[in-house]
């Protein structure tokens, strides 16, 4: 190459350069409405994606709010364990829930009795889900929550022992209690009775755990519901029913043996059905009605009838 043609060269240099910029600004001007755009598409998919999200929750909450009370035909009565008062796996559910479906009869009103446990059973009444749980005693912590029929059958707390352990007590006042070793069952009303006097005590989560804790030699003394407790040393214990004996002294006052339905204060014409169900309670005493079933259930020890 000559002289003469080396300007040109370094003239053609400035036009070379000046050509990359143009393109790399043509790029540009191509990628950021494409930037853009995958940014509008990525904020929309994150607001449909929250308010999806949202709309579930909504939704979730909905169904748990509205998720219904037990399945019912008529009024709803709830109950639990304790036989032979109530259970689902004797006949006709036991002499109380008997009682309780010729009074609703009485009534002319239908009438469901589900089983639960039973501290299901007060939520459900409290909650006005349920009219009733039965059966019940009153007690002044209870009185303060829901509202009580008239009584419909006696029961009451007794000791229990066990001859081939010890059979020779003095029970008196629950002092003299501090001088065994005495089983109770959770949730019965004499637990408070027993701490006031500062009286020690194995507690039990149910009357067979206790029974077998009785015979066992573990306590001396187990606190139970009289027909329910006999009832009780007949299944488990059949060969042995001779071996036990109770205390004449109840462990309750009169009035706390008597049960009823525990009723909602909160439960459509609650007041209503609690009126009505006292005036047929009433009537089917005065019937005889009362009184067969308590004879076919040979539990006549129970009546309210001349008590």
């Amino acid at each position: 190459m000559d002289a003469k043609d080396q300007p040109m060269e370094n003239a053609s240099q400035p036009a070379t350069e000046g050509v990359t910029p143009t393109k790399e600004m043509k790029k540009m001007r191509l990628l950021v409405p494409l930037g853009i755009g995958a940014l509008v598409i990525i904020a929309l998919a994150a607001f449909f994606l929250v308010r999806f999200l949202e709309k579930r929750s909504e939704n979730m909450h909905k169904v748990a709010v509205l998720t219904p009370a037990p399945q019912t035909n008529g009024v709803l009565l709830v109950t639990g364990e304790n036989p032979p008062f109530v259970s689902e796996n004797i006949p006709g559910n036991g002499f109380a829930t008997e009682i309780i479906r010729a009074v609703f009869a009485e009534m002319n009103t239908p009438v469901t009795i589900k089983f639960y446990p039973w501290s299901r059973d007060e939520l459900l009444v409290k909650n006005g889900e349920a009219f009733a749980a039965f059966p019940y005693a009153i007690t002044p912590e209870r009185a303060k929550t829901f509202s009580f029929s008239d009584t419909f059958a006696i029961t009451s707390s007794r000791l229990f022992y066990y001859k081939r352990n010890k059979s020779d007590f003095t029970f008196t006042t629950f002092t003299d209690l501090k001088n065994y070793r005495i089983g109770a069952v959770s949730g019965y009303f004499y637990v408070e009775a027993l701490k006031n006097a500062g009286v020690p005590y194995d507690l039990s989560d149910n009357e067979e755990t206790a029974l077998q804790k009785l015979v066992a030699g573990r306590v001396d003394l187990i606190g139970l519901d009289y027909t329910p407790g006999l009832e009780l040393i007949k299944k488990k214990f059949p060969d042995q029913v001779a071996n036990f004996g109770t205390l004449d002294k109840t462990l309750n006052k009169p009035e706390d043996g008597e049960l009823r339905l525990l009723v909602s204060k909160n439960y459509k014409g609650s007041a209503e059905l609690l009126n009505n169900f006292n005036a047929a309670l009433k009537r089917i005493v005065a019937k005889g009605i009362y009184t067969k079933i308590l004879t076919d259930h040979q539990k006549l020890e129970t009546s309210i009838v001349n008590h």
